[in-house]
């Protein structure tokens, strides 16, 4: 009887998946049966957010159920993703600030920072693909370029507006995207 399917459920949270130590086993770890192995078998439950108890019961054909009442505080979840806390963005004269791009270009929406560190413009782009740090800038009069992780973006600034191209590393030299165009953050 060391072997006998267990049924398990819970009350006031809910069955995360279920396991037996079996090495060899190959029934599903997600569901609410499982065979126990040398009699063991295993339940992994998650409680709420909120304070209250948790109840789970083990029953198979043959045996006494048993059960199990934890108490469960409620408590501050982390986040899943680290916060980042960044200064105000910077403002200033020239490429120096906040770019956004319009919508329906090729990458979405887009929030281009250009700052300079002691001698040099960098920055970062935050898109709907993440963010990617700015690097490589260069500026000849009104002509702009610069790298953003796998992507190189040149074109024309006018005041406050921005005007670019953007070409995936190891794509065609013919192969530019659609123009983007930002426009200066003034707040």
């Amino acid at each position: 009887m060391a072997g006998n399917e267990v049924t398990f459920k819970v009350a006031g949270g809910r069955l995360i998946g279920v396991g037996n130590g079996d090495p060899s086993c190959h029934e599903s770890d997600k569901g609410d049966k499982r065979s126990a192995f040398n009699g063991l078998g295993m339940a992994i439950v998650q409680a709420t957010k909120q304070a209250g108890d948790l109840l789970v019961e083990a029953s198979s054909p043959g045996l006494t159920a048993a059960s199990v009442t934890i108490r469960c505080q409620a408590v501050e979840l982390r986040p899943a993703v680290a916060e980042v806390h960044r200064e105000p963005p910077p403002s200033g004269p020239g490429i120096i600030g906040t770019w956004e791009s319009q919508s329906g270009d090729e990458m979405g929406t887009a929030t281009f920072v250009f700052e300079k560190h002691r001698d040099r413009l960098g920055g970062y782009v935050e898109s709907d693909f993440g963010e990617q740090t700015i690097e490589n800038v260069q500026i000849d009069q009104d002509r702009v370029s610069f790298t953003a992780g796998p992507v190189s973006f040149s074109g024309e600034m006018k005041g406050d507006q921005m005007t670019l191209t953007m070409k995936f590393a190891g794509a065609p030299s013919d192969q530019a995207g659609t123009p983007m165009v930002l426009s200066k953050v003034t707040k």
